[in-house]
This record gives C-alpha cells, sequence and structure tokens, in this order.
C-alpha cells in the first residue's frame, strides 16, 4: 500500500542532541555515525540504518528514507496491511522519540500488488499511452520487466515485481505479481496527506486510493479499440495522439488550440475502447486494497 517515503522534521536546537567522545550523537533510541567528506575533512551529517530505513540527521532536521514497507516486513512484494502501517509509524516514533504529526512527507509511493493468472510481465504489451504519454520500457540487463510514465512531479509504473526480486534478488517468490504504483516526487503533488501521523488515518488513505484507482483507469490499452465507432477525421486525430511528439508541436504552436486538441482526442478514446477494458485489474486492486485497510 505505502511503499519508499522521505520524511523531515525539524530541530529547533541541534546543539540540544546527546553526543559522546566518539563523535557519535545519540536520539531517542538512535546511535548516528558521523559522516566525513573526503574533500575538506569535515563532519556533514550523521546517518544510521535500521531495517531498511536510513536516518540522516543534518544542522537541523532530520530525514527518513527508503522502504517503509520493508522496514516492518522485510520485503515490499508481500501486503502490507494497515495495522502494519500503524506499526511501522508508531515505531518510527519510539525509535526517534519524534511524533508523527512533526515529520512531514516529501516524496511517497502508493502502490498495489494484485496476483494474475500468467507471468506478470506477459500484460505489459496490453498497455498503451497515459495522458497522450508514451511509456519508457523497465529493464534489467535485456529482459523487459515494467513501464512507466514519467512526469515532472510523480512517477506511475506496472511491473512484474516477482521477476524484478528474481533477478534482482535472486529470490523466487513463486507467485505472479504485477504491481501498479504511483511515485510522488513532490510534496504538493501527494494527494490529501502532509505529515506521517496522517496515515493513521483510514479515511485519509481511502481518499488516497481514490485518487490512485483514477490514475490506473486513465491508462490507455492496445488492441481493443473499435475503430468502426469513429469518422476517418477522428482516426487520424487518434493515432497522432498516440504520439508524444505530436502534443509536443501542438503546444508550442498554439496552446489553446492544443488544448481543444486534447478535448476531442479523449472524447474519441471513450468511443472507441470499451469500458470494461481495464475493469478486470481495476477490481482487483480495488479488493486487493479493501483487504488492507481492514485487516
Amino acid at each position: 500500500m505505502l511503499d519508499n517515503l522521505k520524511i523531515v522534521a525539524s530541530f529547533s536546537d541541534f546543539n540540544l542532541l546527546q553526543k559522546d567522545n566518539s563523535g557519535f550523537i545519540y536520539l531517542g533510541k538512535l546511535i548516528l555515525v558521523p559522516v566525513i567528506d573526503k574533500r575538506y575533512y569535515h563532519i556533514t551529517k550523521y546517518q544510521t540504518v535500521i531495517e531498511n530505513l536510513l536516518f540522516t540527521i543534518t544542522e537541523n532536521e532530520i530525514i527518513i528514507t527508503n522502504s517503509l514497507h520493508k522496514f516492518i516486513k522485510g520485503n515490499n512484494y508481500s501486503d502490507l496491511t494497515f495495522s502494519e502501517l500503524l506499526n511501522a509509524i508508531e515505531l518510527i516514533e519510539e525509535i526517534t522519540g519524534i511524533n508523527a504529526k512533526e515529520f512531514i512527507i516529501k516524496k511517497l509511493e502508493f502502490a498495489i500488488n494484485v496476483i494474475t493468472p500468467n507471468p506478470a510481465h506477459q500484460y505489459l504489451e496490453r498497455f498503451s499511452n497515459f495522458k497522450g504519454r508514451e511509456y519508457d520500457k523497465m529493464r534489467i540487463g535485456a529482459f523487459w520487466y515494467g513501464i512507466k510514465y514519467f512526469f515532472t512531479e510523480y512517477c506511475l509504473k506496472i511491473y512484474d515485481k516477482s521477476e524484478l526480486i528474481k533477478r534482482k534478488d535472486k529470490e523466487n517468490i513463486n507467485k505472479n505479481i504485477l504491481r501498479f504504483e504511483i511515485q510522488y516526487n513532490r510534496s504538493r503533488k501527494i494527494p490529501i496527506v502532509s505529515n506521517l501521523s496522517e496515515l493513521k488515518d483510514p479515511a485519509i488513505l481511502k481518499e488516497m486510493f481514490k485518487e490512485f484507482i483514477e490514475t490506473i483507469k486513465s491508462i490507455k490499452c492496445n488492441g481493443e479499440e473499435d475503430f468502426s465507432l469513429i469518422t476517418p477525421r477522428e482516426r487520424e486525430l487518434y493515432f497522432a495522439g498516440e504520439v508524444s511528439r505530436f502534443w509536443n508541436v501542438e503546444k508550442a504552436l498554439n496552446r489553446n488550440t492544443a488544448k481543444g486538441k486534447i478535448a476531442k482526442y479523449r472524447k474519441i478514446q471513450n468511443k472507441i475502447v470499451p469500458k470494461d477494458l481495464m475493469a478486470g485489474f481495476v477490481n482487483s486492486i480495488t479488493e486487493k486494497f479493501n483487504q488492507l485497510i481492514e485487516d
């Protein structure tokens, strides 16, 4: 449900942190070691790692990064339930001695894993564009294991989690897992929530999921369009709109005209693509989230 994140809490006074003669500093139950700038030979920060989470202290803030899922479960291919999420947040509070509401969320991943009957990477060719943008292929070596749509403030990914774990971590998990993931790279893009404490509220998580699933529904798929439902001129605009460069040129020439064409293009998409095309994936994702939020 929630995975990689970056959260930050500010200090009122760095000098209040406990120190010892070894150069270590102490915060709550944390023991952090100094990181030395190799060029200028001075301390730039203090760090430690606990169960995958990286804790970093600078002169005026503590920064926590990496996978919240792995922190509490040891992996991120299993399911993270709401109760496990609460445990993870409460453990961060216990370790640092800082209330969760003090941690501002800077980056966050929201993801749902679904089980597929066939190897998950076999479904990748079914996906087409998202908001008029073509996907980039995610690879390990020559193997194509996922797709991603990259934007400045967020990234949408769909990938074979089983194959990624097998090839990257040399672990066979004996399940076909297709992962749908939104990686929010800017805090202003993260829906509803602003601090870590708010993730304890199931109502907020449900609102986050609503935006997540609406985004997933916007992904277009190949091979099942009914082109007999549109005119030749509409077909021309549809195929032009499948190429991201077309929209780049249109926006550069006349942004207002481009907006009108984008609206027409989306109406055409709705005409030719059966409404239940993504229904199977959407239903599976929704069922999985409902299970996780209740556990």
